[in-house]
């Protein structure tokens, strides 16, 4: 009997191809936006914090108005920064942490008031990618060399 379309007489290897074919993306040149939620889920969880609360105090669309200068998301977020630096790590106002809040402003600033730019330079950003990546194949390579080969006073 067939267990999800696979024949049982198919051996392992035919199975696993058939597999990956299933599994099959093309993903060349899109960003990998995974990497922050595999990363920084924290973070996400604090920025979300912050936005639920911005929508229980305002109204749950009241941010994406906008409109309003650069200057006054990168006050709010200095003074989130300047309160954590304090020593005081979660908003009296909100509960939410002083760099979650920070966060958030800045995620607004970039999406209201950049939205219409390019989020990179392609041309710096690809060539940028390429060079690491090389220069990590050539450590993965020979890690030892590399060390040696700078100064004492470099390391």
């Amino acid at each position: 009997m067939a267990i999800l379309g696979f024949n049982p007489d198919q051996n392992l290897y035919e199975r696993f191809m058939m597999m990956t074919k299933l599994a099959e993306r093309l993903n060349t040149g899109k960003p990998k936006l995974g990497y922050f939620a595999r990363s920084f889920h924290k973070m996400l969880e604090g920025v979300a914090r912050v936005k639920e609360h911005g929508a229980a105090k305002y109204d749950d669309g009241n941010w994406k108005k906008g409109g309003k200068p650069d200057d006054e998301y990168l006050d709010a977020m200095a003074r989130h920064i300047d309160m954590f630096l304090q020593g005081e790590h979660h908003a009296q106002d909100s509960g939410c942490h002083h760099l979650a809040h920070a966060v958030w402003n800045l995620c607004a600033l970039f999406e209201l008031n950049y939205k219409d730019q390019p989020v990179i330079d392609e041309g710096v950003f690809w060539k940028n990618i390429e060079y690491w990546n090389q220069k990590r194949k050539e450590r993965e390579k020979d890690p030892v060399s590399e060390l040696q080969s700078k100064k004492y006073e470099d390391i």
